[in-house]
């Protein structure tokens, strides 16, 4: 199979966003495993101005030896990306998340804070439901600090 995921931002210098994506390679439920064809993966986060803030480009062929290298997958078939654009994204914010991150065998969490106001967490993992919970926390507990706004569950998430 040939898949090609292609976003791109374009954020005002005074807005906030976050948001995020999750990726599993076969299908875990048929325990079938990923053996033909790529995936390619492109974001960019940009200003009106043209200025980028983060560029994102992957292409991952199924037998690339990237999905068992310890620097790359090492091995996990889930991996996800949460982002995050504003002020508040500071070194700081990316340190106090951290210390409750888990890192382990089974689910690999990490955050990276870039100095224009972009906060990445990535996550490899063994389980969809893992992934998605990790996921669906950071997004609760970064929204207020964001966005300024209350963090409720969305509906969405339900279904």
């Amino acid at each position: 199979s040939q898949a090609e995921s292609r976003f791109r931002l374009v954020i005002a210098p005074d807005a906030t966003a976050i948001g995020w994506e999750a990726i599993m390679l076969g299908r875990q439920a048929s325990n079938e495993a990923w053996a033909t064809g790529s995936i390619r993966f492109a974001t960019e986060i940009s200003r009106p101005s043209g200025e980028m803030l983060w560029v994102d480009r992957t292409i991952l062929p199924a037998g690339s030896a990237l999905l068992r290298a310890p620097q790359a997958l090492d091995g996990f078939k889930l991996f996800g990306l949460l982002w995050a654009i504003g002020p508040s994204c500071t070194r700081e914010l990316a340190e106090e998340l951290a210390k409750s991150l888990p890192f382990n065998g089974n689910l690999r969490v990490g955050v990276t804070c870039l100095p224009n106001g972009v906060l990445l967490i990535r996550v490899l993992s063994d389980k969809i439901e893992a992934l998605r919970h990790v996921l669906v926390n950071c997004w609760m507990r970064l929204r207020p600090i964001i966005n300024g706004l209350a963090a409720q569950p969305l509906r969405l998430w339900a279904t």
